[in-house]
């Protein structure tokens, strides 16, 4: 058993998730820390990269996913018209 195992919860440089589709919430982290949240605009087709909608002062940018020093999370959608109707979405 390896002592240095990393939590599932924690993305790795080889692992870097799934890719956000149009509509999904992400975080953009550098270095462990949060600089940035937004929608996902557009996704390019190629799958070379996404704009992130620009949201308050913050401008539209588009993120390459060839970046390495990010860290993209996508955040979950939370659920709450289901868990108060009882029907799942």
């Amino acid at each position: 058993m390896k002592a240095d195992r990393q939590e599932a919860s924690e993305p790795t440089s080889e692992d870097k998730g799934p890719f956000p589709s149009t509509g999904d919430v992400v975080e953009l982290r550098r270095d462990g820390a949060l600089f940035r949240v937004g929608a996902v605009e557009t996704v390019m087709p190629d799958g070379t990269g996404f704009w992130l909608a620009s949201q308050g002062l913050d401008t539209r940018i588009y993120v390459p996913s060839s970046q390495d020093e990010l860290d993209i999370r996508i955040r979950p959608v939370p659920q709450v018209a289901s868990e108060l109707t009882g029907v799942a979405l």
